[in-house]
């Protein structure tokens, strides 16, 4: 390594401690974006936790930093253009700092900015084509971005319970804004939650992006779903009860049924 670089690496790394030290009540998420077939280090990818509207760039070695992260579980997004967004939940508990290298594949065309408004953008469609297979048949129920803009930018979890009756949000006293999709029976606190204290809810699985970021099985922290904002969801498919789901969804504790976000 050069003076040069290792010089710029020591003050990376005194960023990252500065930051860090400033954000000693909430967690850190440090790491890396690099491309998965030739894993080189990818400059000037986009890091971002939507929930909480935080963002960050990877600098030239492909190095980012992201703090004050409240503790829970939340989407995460790494995205560069020219390849695949990688679209993830990831846990924080308070002060601690969570390391992560994201994999990026690249396509041939290059993907969209952080918000895609063209009805007829290709990526786009693309990622929705699951979504418009399953419309068709007809097995579930179905949310278009066209149904979230009357919703007037509510919480996700508000605007999905007023679309879909028949399930309901759990609540979190120790995170007033989180929302944890589950079904019409059980109770609302976070008493039922998988972790604290008895099953007493049905939690649905929670898939974003075609990723299954919450499987319902024992133990497992729950999905927020009010970390995915709603002005940026594109479609949401739910299927109340495992005797609906696709085949592709059934695994893991799907008795309770499913919802599925997809993002612009």
């Amino acid at each position: 390594m050069t003076a040069r670089r290792a010089s710029i690496s020591l003050l990376w790394l005194a960023v990252v401690a500065a930051s860090t030290a400033s954000a000693q009540s909430t967690g850190t998420l440090i790491g890396t974006v690099l491309d998965d077939s030739t894993e080189i280090m990818l400059a000037d990818a986009e890091v971002s936790i939507p929930g909480l509207n935080l963002m960050a760039r990877t600098n030239a070695r492909g190095e980012f930093v992201i703090t004050g992260i409240g503790a829970g579980s939340y989407a995460v997004i790494a995205r560069r253009i020219g390849y695949q967004p990688w679209t993830g939940s990831l846990p924080f508990n308070g002060a601690d700092t969570v390391r992560y290298q994201f994999s990026l594949r690249r396509v041939v065309q290059s993907l969209p900015g952080v918000a895609v408004t063209g009805t007829n953008d290709v990526p786009a469609a693309a990622k929705l084509s699951q979504f418009e297979r399953r419309r068709r048949s007809g097995a579930g129920r179905f949310l278009t971005a066209v149904d979230f803009e009357r919703i007037n930018n509510r919480l996700t979890g508000d605007a999905l319970s007023s679309r879909f009756p028949g399930i309901r949000m759990m609540k979190d006293a120790a995170r007033p804004m989180a929302a944890y999709v589950a079904g019409s029976r059980g109770v609302n606190s976070i008493e039922g939650l998988p972790g604290r204290g008895p099953p007493k809810a049905c939690l649905l699985q929670v898939w974003l992006d075609g990723a299954r970021v919450f499987s319902g099985l024992p133990g497992e922290p729950p999905f927020d779903i009010n970390s995915v904002q709603s002005e940026q969801i594109a479609a949401v498919e739910l299927y109340a009860g495992s005797a609906s789901l696709p085949t592709e969804l059934r695994s893991g504790n799907a008795a309770c049924g499913a919802i599925l976000v997809w993002t612009k």
